[in-house]
């Protein structure tokens, strides 16, 4: 729903969303940097090759 109603002005929720979202929303717009900033707050990721505080045998 957010795409279509962010594409087309006369959608019910596009003033809505518009005050939401901030700006115009373009799709084929990727912005790497915010991803990776968004990405680094959710913490690291879990390293499924580390044994998880078992040791090897």
């Amino acid at each position: 729903m957010f795409v279509e109603a962010m594409a087309d002005p006369q959608h019910e929720q596009h003033p809505d969303l518009m005050r939401w979202f901030g700006r115009p929303f373009d799709p084929e717009m990727i912005e790497e940097d915010e991803i990776r900033k968004g990405i680094e707050k959710l913490g690291p990721s879990p390293n499924p090759r580390q044994s998880r505080g078992r040791k090897e045998t």
